[in-house]
Parts: structure tokens; sequence; C-alpha cells
């Protein structure tokens, strides 16, 4: 999340409940924009600038499951909390569905303060190593797939492709979840890759996300190893110079 405003946009069909959400997060300095379903969200504001959506997991009352499946869509990284009432709907659940939080109604709105705290505490314990050579370029970084990383993510994957390295290794030793957005960042950035003289090499990755990417288009081409160590040993092989 960026500035010292950060930006929230509340999706409920319940007029008062997001009012109420609303008027107390302002109370903690959030600017707030307010919409009623994801249709008329998406309509007003077009281009999404928000730090962080709240909506409800209903279709009546905010369609949540439908705004995060758009997000992916327009690649648009932001974090969705989604919120419901219904017994059956869980935090699991919700995770499945790309939320990055959960909150059962009815909720304290310091409990909606708590969980974009904990967004932001997250995305800033998110760091990467990036070091960049004419012949190799290592990304090696620390924690756990998340959609508050996404941003951080995205810019070393940007450097990484303007750095027209030979050979690459992403690093993924320590990724123990899994986040369908980012998993995208990752496949897409293999796609661009191929486009240029570079070969790419993953490392660390878990079997269970290993297994999801490949759900996502990862291409084993490119050799996945089990740590860097073996991918360095890799490259070596193949004559790196």
């Amino acid at each position: 999340m960026q500035g010292a405003q950060p930006s929230v946009l509340i999706v409920d069909g319940d007029a008062a409940q997001r009012a109420s959400l609303g008027d107390e997060l302002k109370r903690f300095g959030y600017q707030i924009s307010l919409a009623p379903d994801g249709r008329i969200a998406f309509e007003n504001f077009p281009a999404m600038a928000f730090d962080c959506i709240f909506a409800d997991t209903v279709k009546s009352q905010g369609n949540g499951p439908e705004i995060i499946a758009k997000l992916q869509e327009k690649k648009l990284q932001i974090p969705v909390i989604l919120t419901s009432s219904e017994p059956e709907t869980n935090a699991d659940l919700c995770k499945s569905l790309g939320a990055s939080g959960f909150l059962k109604k009815p909720f304290e709105p310091n409990k909606a303060v708590e969980t974009i705290r904990q967004l932001h505490s997250t995305a800033l314990s998110f760091t990467y190593f990036l070091n960049i050579r004419r012949t190799l370029t290592v990304a090696s970084w620390a924690g756990e797939l998340h959609a508050s990383h996404a941003p951080l993510l995205h810019r070393c994957l940007q450097e990484i492709l303007t750095s027209n390295s030979k050979y690459v290794i992403l690093n993924m030793q320590g990724f123990t979840g899994y986040d369908a957005v980012l998993a995208g960042d990752i496949v897409s950035f293999q796609e661009k890759i191929r486009k240029k003289p570079m070969w790419l090499v993953l490392s660390g990755l878990s079997p269970d996300v290993q297994t999801r990417l490949a759900s996502k288009g990862l291409i084993n081409e490119s050799e996945i190893m089990k740590d860097l160590p073996s991918a360095l040993q890799y490259l070596l092989s193949l004559g790196m110079g």
C-alpha cells in the first residue's frame, strides 16, 4: 500500500453498513470510496486505483468473488478483503477465491483497520535480492506468496526483463503459500522471457506451489531445481561463463 493516506473501496449492498464502515475508516485517515455492487464499482472507478477493497461475498451484497475475478482478468493487483454473514463462508474458502483477507459479519471497525494494517505490514516485510549481471541475474526473496506482495514482485520481474542477462534464476525457496494473481504474474513473466535470448531457472519451488503454477500454465521447458545451489550447478554444467 502506498501513500500516507491509503485509499479503500467498500462494496456492500447494505447502504448503512458501507456508510458506517466508511465513516469509521475515515477517522483513521483512510480515503474512502463506496459502491453498492461490483458492476457499479467498476463503472464509477474504472481505474480501480485503490490500496485495498472490502467486498461482500453475496452477489446482492457486493459480489466480492466476481470483483476478484475481474481484477485478475484486468491484471490489477489489489488486495481484496471479503466479508460475509453466511455461516458456510470462512477464511479458507475466501483465500481459495483469491482474497487477501476475510471478516465475518458483523465485525467491529477496528477489525477492518487491523486487517488493513496486517496487509500493509506483510507487504513491507516482503523483500527481494536482485543481483543483475550481463551473464547471470539472480532474484531471491523470502516470505509467503501473498496478494499484498504483487507490486514488489512485479517490479522485480520487470527489472529482470530489462536486464537482458543470458541466464536468470528465480530462487523461490521460502515461498510456502500461494496466490493466484502472483502465480499469473510469474507465468506471464515466463512467457515474456521466452521471447528474449534468456534462459530461466526456477529453484526452491515447493511441490504444492509447482503444481499450482503448472495449473496456471507454467511451462516446464525452463529447469526447476530443488534449491539455489543445484540451479547454479546446472548452469555451470551448461557452460555458463
